[in-house]
């Protein structure tokens, strides 16, 4: 009965184990097996037999609360691998008849099969195909090492091939550093001279210098020598000029005498107009600079009155200013929205999509899941196939286990031996039961192939039981994935009613946003006078306060140095008339101080 309920295995039909009873004609029973699952719980698994359509329900053994969503046998087998943690290529039923519940006889069966049955039956009970996986990850993993190995047994000769050079490197750094010290001792002697030699160039330059001014001066020296001769020449014919011209002189020397004491104070004149004129300039000059200083002064307090006047309007402009500040805050909330919108509308054209595909998908779903009850109906029909097909394996096991007993009796009998009691025959003496034996294994071998058939038949409809679990378990997963996108497809709608309603705002959201642009736009020009005129406040106003103090300062220097060179000028102002009249008064005495001074030259 363990076989039945926890291995789906049963020998024989479900109603030869059902008990009868003289008092109560049930034409089912009901089997209970307490197991221990896998986190050390004890559940209780009731299923009945005999019936058409078995019950099986499984609860918790401590509180009696049944499990829900284990109803049928599916479902069972499922929840069973999970407790007795079954990978999914392993057939409970085989498990158990092959190895927990082996009937005596069976047991060696798998051994006995060709090699290539052997293959299929044992290569998922020693998992193969896990060791070859394990085997290719880990040539991976050596091919990788080896790689790795050879690149750093490379490096290790490349290293040993430097390292056995390091006495001979180390020796040759000590000479360098020896060289390099003696170097630096005769770049540093080097230095020395150097500067030693450069103070050397500078003396002969200088010698130089002093060698070529002497060369000049001789050169001098000699014209001036020979300019000495000509005068001593020119000099003998004067002498004796002047003598004719010492009457003349004696006439004009008194006009020669006033003639020389006007141009001395001719040249003081001279000096003291042309000081007059300086002074006239300097104050024509600063007379100019003044009247710039001035104008600039005037142009300053102009300019300062009217950033007055207009800081008077200077709150009107902020207020502007402020107030779109605030229209365009609300301008920008106002354009997220919109720009939010876009991307809902965007959303909302993939929801749609999405809501789409996957109504198709649930309808193609629909049409598959249409033959989920059929196949679950078909697979009820083939209990009855099992019991027989597990029957007729049975039979050929025993038929086979027979053969091979009157295969071996066959052998041992040779010599009249009695099979049995291993001992000589006194009925057959020297003879054997051989021919016996063959007829008999002729009639089990006839008898053979039918049950062989039969089981070949039977093992092919089994077969066909599988691909509809096959189906019907692609299916589920075809059910869970419906459920998905079910639940999918009702949040993609509820989104998109969520996104239909935000969309509809997108109007009014336009409108508000045309109306603000608007406003902002009749701001614009008070909002553009607030940034000039609070500039004027903040910067051109304290630099033209500034300015127009540091402007009446000059001004104020300006007089204060026109004072004392006006004053000055007052003084001097009737030299240029005395200079005329001195001039006039050379041109008189000239004549006759030009004859004085002719002669007097003779």
């Amino acid at each position: 009965m363990i076989g039945f309920v926890l291995f789906d295995y049963l020998q024989g039909t479900q109603s030869s184990y059902v008990r009868k009873s003289k008092l109560e004609h049930q034409s089912y029973g009901i089997i209970k097996v307490w197991i221990l699952g896998k986190n050390d719980d004890i559940f209780v698994i009731e299923r009945t037999i005999g019936k058409s359509a078995n019950e099986i329900n499984v609860s918790d053994a401590r509180t009696g609360v049944p499990l829900a969503g284990i109803s049928d046998r599916g479902s069972l087998i499922e929840w069973l691998r999970d407790q007795f943690s079954i990978r999914n290529t392993f057939d409970l039923s085989t498990i158990f008849r092959t190895s927990i519940g082996v009937p005596q006889g069976t047991y060696t069966e798998p051994f006995l099969r060709t090699p290539t049955n052997r293959k299929k039956f044992f290569s998922p009970i020693l998992q193969v195909d896990i060791y070859r996986k394990v085997w290719k990850n880990i040539l991976k993993v050596i091919k990788k090492f080896e790689v790795e190995l050879f690149e750093i047994e490379k490096k290790i000769s490349e290293i040993k091939g430097i390292l056995s050079q390091k006495d001979e490197l180390l020796e040759e750094s000590k000479n360098l550093e020896e060289t390099l010290q003696k170097a630096t001792i005769n770049l540093n002697i080097l230095e020395e001279k150097l500067k030693e030699k450069n103070e050397e160039y500078k003396q002969i330059n200088k010698l130089k210098e002093r060698l070529e001014k002497v060369n000049l001066e001789f050169k001098g020296i000699n014209k001036d020598k020979l300019n000495l001769k000509n005068s001593i020449t020119e000099l003998e014919k004067d002498i004796e000029e002047s003598t004719n011209a010492k009457k003349i002189c004696e006439k004009t020397q008194s006009a020669s005498k006033e003639y020389l004491s006007l141009v001395n104070k001719e040249q003081e004149l001279e000096n003291l107009n042309t000081k007059y004129s300086d002074l006239r300039e300097k104050i024509n000059n600063l007379i100019v600079k003044k009247e710039k200083v001035e104008s600039l002064v005037e142009n300053l307090e102009l300019d300062i009155e009217k950033i007055k006047k207009e800081e008077t309007k200077f709150n009107k402009y902020k207020n502007a200013f402020e107030t779109k500040e605030k229209l365009s805050e609300k301008l920008d909330s106002l354009k997220n929205k919109l720009a939010e919108i876009k991307s809902s509308e965007e959303i909302l054209d993939n929801n749609k999509e999405d809501y789409k595909k996957l109504s198709e998908k649930i309808q193609k779903n629909s049409k598959k899941l249409n033959k989920f009850e059929i196949l679950k109906s078909k697979i009820k029909d083939f209990e009855e196939i099992e019991d027989l097909y597990r029957k007729t394996e049975n039979e050929l096991v025993k038929l086979k286990t027979k053969i091979e007993e009157l295969k071996e009796n066959k052998e041992n009998s040779k010599g009249g031996k009695c099979p049995i009691l291993n001992q000589k025959c006194k009925n057959i003496g020297e003879g054997s039961l051989e021919t016996y034996f063959n007829n008999k294994i002729e009639e089990l071998q006839s008898t053979i192939t039918p049950v062989e058939k039969k089981a070949a038949d039977l093992s092919e409809k089994i077969e066909e039981k599988e691909k509809i679990e096959k189906r019907i378990e692609g299916l589920k997963e075809i059910i869970i994935k419906q459920g998905e996108y079910e639940e999918r497809k009702l949040e993609i709608g509820k989104e998109i009613n969520k996104l239909v309603n935000q969309i509809k705002e997108k109007q009014t959201y336009k409108e508000r946003v045309d109306k603000l642009s608007e406003k902002i736009r009749g701001l614009a020009k008070d909002v553009e006078n607030y940034h000039i005129v609070k500039n004027k406040i903040q910067n051109i106003f304290p630099e033209k306060e500034e300015e127009l103090n540091l402007q009446i300062k000059k001004k104020q220097e300006i007089r204060n140095l026109l004072k004392p060179l006006e004053e000055e000028t007052n003084k001097l102002r009737s030299v240029p008339e005395e200079l005329k009249r001195l001039k006039e008064r050379l041109n008189e005495l000239r004549v006759s101080h030009e004859k004085y001074v002719k002669n007097i030259s003779a």
